[in-house]
């Protein structure tokens, strides 16, 4: 789960990592490739039926 924070609460980014397993026992609707606007996109749908879309954006510049 992700959110935004409040203003006031807000910290600067300190670098994080998030590992995975979506497709796992699931379905994979779109598998994470390179695409046009991305650098990496895909749909997969998680075990008990939730649909998800991960879009790695492409560095700037």
């Amino acid at each position: 789960m992700g959110t935004d924070a409040p203003l006031e609460r807000h910290e600067a980014a300190r670098g994080f990592s998030v590992t995975l397993a979506i497709a796992e026992g699931g379905t994979v609707r779109t598998p994470l490739e390179k695409i046009f606007w991305a650098q990496r996109f895909g749909m997969p749908t998680d075990k008990i039926g939730i649909s998800r879309m991960i879009n790695c954006e492409r560095p700037a510049g």
